[in-house]
């Protein structure tokens, strides 16, 4: 299935994709793996995803969004580039999960 980002999501897709294939906090995943290489994909502008592709990036971004979402508590007042990039974050993260309901 292939899904389209705005310029804005897909920055926000390399730097999640990225942070979480070089992520040192834990032994390296099989979820890690799948970072990397749809890291790469993405970087080659290929958007055709498989229903795994889909759903390995569904339980990344839903890991970005609990941790952003921590984020947002744990401040005093929270900054508006953090504010918006939960709003790009969650845009992204319902297209995903369309993408898969619909695979």
């Amino acid at each position: 299935m292939q899904v389209v980002f705005s310029i804005e999501e897909f920055r926000l897709l390399v730097h999640v994709l990225r942070e979480y294939s070089e992520s040192d906090s834990q032994p390296y995943t099989s979820l890690q793996k799948s970072a990397a290489d749809l890291l790469e994909k993405i970087m080659a502008r290929d958007f055709g995803f498989s229903i795994d592709e889909l759903e390995d990036l569904e339980l990344i971004l839903q890991g970005k969004e609990k941790t952003v979402r921590e984020s947002l508590k744990s401040e005093n007042a929270p900054s508006p580039e953090v504010r918006h990039e939960e709003e790009v974050l969650e845009h992204v993260l319902d297209r995903v999960t369309e993408a898969c309901a619909m695979g």
